[in-house]
């Protein structure tokens, strides 16, 4: 699968993919504990929650923060790695 790709020379893209990571995997989180999904004081609830809340309904919570978290690791690896310029 990274036969092409080689890791990035800029180390600011190392920065990126972690913070990349660590949006997603807390994202993931959020999701997963439950929070996300509780009404807030005031009695609203969030649009967000509501969008994500129709794919949970699908997939369920888990198999809903896994998702995120595995989107996470995409944006991540397609950050920290370069396509090889002389990829046979």
């Amino acid at each position: 699968m990274f036969k092409n790709y080689e890791l990035s020379k800029n180390p600011l893209d190392f920065v990126y993919a972690a913070i990349w990571l660590i949006a997603f995997t807390g994202f993931a989180i959020y999701i997963a504990s439950g929070e996300m999904f509780k009404v807030q004081p005031n009695g609203k609830i969030h649009i967000v929650a509501i969008l994500i809340g129709w794919i949970v309904e699908y997939i369920g919570l888990i198999g809903t923060a896994a998702l995120f978290f595995l989107a996470g690791l995409y944006k991540t690896f397609t950050v920290a790695f370069d396509k090889k310029e002389n990829a046979n």
